[in-house]
């Protein structure tokens, strides 16, 4: 900066620094020039230092809090944005400190990760942030900061997750409170929203993106002539509600086709907002209703047993509207001829008594329905992968427990989802066990207790010459005999598994028997495989096997930090690279990884 710049008057100086933009994107840090401004001279610092400078920096930074320490911060910082900002950067310190020790280390990581958690929406930022910057796959960038390997990714998505259960479950458990308590029930949006926390999404950007749909949908309307004012003379219930529906058909929702009526993304705001736009009546309902109450309309969901259908109040007036949303053009419904005909025909229930069956209902029986929804889909969905069965699969079980009392439903579910320690040291046993009856509580401990202390017991592996193990954790193979592609976690040096199951799958009629290697893998389709040595063929994998396979298995990241394909351009040999977590769980199966690369030979 030139010596004529440095003695700008004050006001100058002000208005130049008014100009630095708010960007925080692709390497952009307009705070970074404010305090680079600081340093220099007293007239510079004063500027650098006006609040309102700052104001636009933060909101460009922090687009998430929790609600409750901002105001504290605020009081704190008698409402200087300047400080504001610095506490943030501060605890944005504190999240990446912790993240690299979840990360990287297997001491201390749950409760680590508990007090990462437990800082709520203050870090979402920084860790959102962490887990959307590239990732170094195929180890080709290991000295470029802008890179991450799949390990830290994963554990920011990770605890991103934790995070967002954990304010989804809060958000369910207040249908459970007395109705004499101070609590308000949520809103039908609201419980719907909060269903993506589940995949680490953030509910105040669906909301953002549900207001951005209101506000479009709005001047579609006006632009029609409609008005919203009820008292005007042009006011039309049935052409606003007419005009939504076109409007979303216009933005491309629709209802999904047979075969993809059964995806379980279809059930999911962050999905039905974006590709999975054709999907269920349930979900266009909710997308109508949030639509519609923005707009000051008094929609509702209605849980009609064939499809979810839409209760309208109309202002001053006992005759309502009820819709079928999934119908663009003539959404609007005849309630003796379509309604109480389908209960009479369908139900056996009469006419006059189907008025009851229609009337508007809240969020706890529509997230309900959800729930029983991911249920079909988990056995006949066309999308139910690993990732996003253990997402869609933990919100079902989160449901049931905290909404019915359909207990032995719930512990069905928790025995078919996949439970990982980080959910047993932060949300269910803090979040959710507290809020269940104490059977389903006690259930919920026991269950996190196990598998944390399963997780605590397991130890180094050390390979020893008469081990004689073949393979490598990370190699990536074939099955022999079902031809499935899959990926070495760890081995044991002959079947532990019980007699029971070695019985079933007849291990002592292998040529080689129960007294081979066996190896712990993960298939292509995420499901976990206890496989026998002889079974196992070393595969040449390409880039398109392992970047399906990590999208698939978001999980494998927890031991591998990249893909070695150093010997790709030959149609050669290849591995997942060890995070430091599996280096040390794993020293010597590293070595014999990179030697099988390098030389094609597996030294036993």
């Amino acid at each position: 900066m030139t010596g004529i710049t440095r003695h700008f008057p004050l006001d100058i100086i002000v208005s130049v620094l008014f100009q630095v933009p708010p960007v925080y994107e692709d390497g952009g840090d307009g705070a970074g020039t404010l305090l680079n401004c600081h340093r220099l001279n007293r007239l510079w610092r004063e500027a650098a230092s006006l609040s309102s400078l700052w104001e636009a920096h933060y909101k460009a930074r922090y687009y998430h809090c929790d609600s409750v320490e901002e105001a504290q911060r605020w009081d704190e910082a008698a409402g200087t944005w300047k400080i504001m900002y610095g506490k943030r950067r501060s605890l944005d310190q504190q999240a990446l400190s912790l993240l690299d020790h979840i990360s990287n280390k297997r001491a201390d990581r749950y409760p680590r990760a508990k007090l990462l958690v437990d800082m709520s929406f203050d870090v979402w930022d920084v860790l959102e942030r962490l887990r959307d910057r590239p990732v170094d796959i195929f180890h080709e960038h290991a000295d470029d900061a802008k890179y991450q390997t799949i390990t830290q990714r994963y554990w920011a998505q990770s605890i991103l997750q934790a995070i967002g259960r954990g304010y989804a479950v809060k958000v369910w458990s207040e249908y459970s409170q007395p109705p004499e308590s101070s609590f308000s029930p949520p809103s039908f949006d609201t419980a719907m929203t909060v269903l993506s926390c589940f995949f680490g999404k953030s509910p105040v950007r669906i909301e953002v993106q549900l207001d951005s749909l209101a506000d479009e949908c709005k001047q579609s309307l006006l632009a029609k002539g409609l008005t919203f004012d009820v008292l005007d003379s042009k006011y039309d219930l049935e052409d606003l509600t007419r005009g939504t529906c076109q409007f979303m058909s216009s933005k491309g929702f629709g209802l999904a086709e047979p075969h993809n009526f059964l995806k379980v993304l279809n059930q999911f705001p962050h999905a039905y907002l974006s590709t999975n736009k054709e999907t269920i009546p349930i979900s266009l309902v909710h997308v109508f209703v949030a639509i519609s109450r923005r707009l000051g309309i008094q929609a509702s969901p209605i849980d009609f047993p064939a499809k979810v259908l839409v209760h309208v109040a109309r202002p001053n007036s006992d005759v309502d509207l009820f819709l079928d949303v999934c119908r663009r053009d003539s959404p609007i419904i005849n309630v003796t001829t379509e309604i109480h005909s389908t209960y009479e025909r369908q139900l056996g229930i009469p006419a006059q008594e189907a008025v009851r069956y229609i009337n508007p209902v809240g969020g706890a029986k529509m997230i309900l329905r959800v729930a029983r929804n991911i249920l079909s889909a988990s056995r006949e969905g066309p999308d139910f992968s690993y990732g996003v069965s253990h997402c869609a699969l933990q919100a079902s079980l989160c449901i049931h427990l905290l909404l019915t009392n359909e207990r032995q439903l719930a512990s069905n579910i928790l025995a078919n989802v996949e439970i990982l320690p980080l959910d047993c040291a932060t949300y269910l046993p803090s979040v959710l066990a507290p809020a269940l009856p104490m059977a389903s509580e006690d259930l919920i401990r026991r269950t996190c207790e196990s598998i944390l202390t399963g997780e605590a017991e397991s130890g180094v592996v050390i390979r020893r010459p008469d081990h004689k193990v073949t393979y490598f954790v990370g190699a990536l193979f074939v099955h022999v005999r079902y031809g499935y592609a899959g990926c070495v976690l760890d081995w044991d040096i002959a079947c532990s598994a019980s007699e029971d199951w070695m019985m079933q799958m007849k291990v002592d009629a292998l040529p080689r028997g129960r007294n081979q290697p066996f190896y712990h893998c993960v298939a292509a389709d995420g499901s976990q495989r206890y496989v026998a040595e002889e079974n196992i063929r070393l595969a040449k994998p390409t880039r398109e096997i392992i970047q399906t396979l990590l999208e698939l298995v978001p999980s494998l990241a927890m031991s591998f930090k990249a893909a070695d394909l150093r010997n790709e351009d030959l149609g050669g040999r290849g591995r997942l690279l060890l995070s430091p977590e599996a280096l040390l769980l794993h020293p010597d199966d590293d070595l014999v990884g990179q030697q099988w690369v390098e030389t094609g030979e597996l030294a036993c």
